[in-house]
């Protein structure tokens, strides 16, 4: 099945003082809808991996910290 860059559907939308205005189709379609969860838990597993590395890091320099102030004391 090919797909036209170029849609020739039109569609006409009623407002309430029945005026008509042209609406274009959208070429393509939308993103991440036939994935969507997929994508979803992909992406929070992504941040909740920044966010552990973040966390991680400043208990290191935390620890660093403390152990420097120790040694001056």
């Amino acid at each position: 099945m090919q797909h036209s860059h170029y849609c020739s559907i039109k569609l006409y939308v009623i407002l309430p003082l029945d005026i008509y205005i042209l609406k274009m189709a959208k070429k393509g379609r939308e993103k991440n809808t036939n994935n969507k969860a997929k994508h979803s838990k992909l992406i929070a597993q992504k941040k909740n991996k920044l966010k552990s590395k973040s966390e991680q890091r400043q208990a290191r320099l935390k620890a660093i910290m403390d152990k420097a102030k120790a040694s001056k004391s």
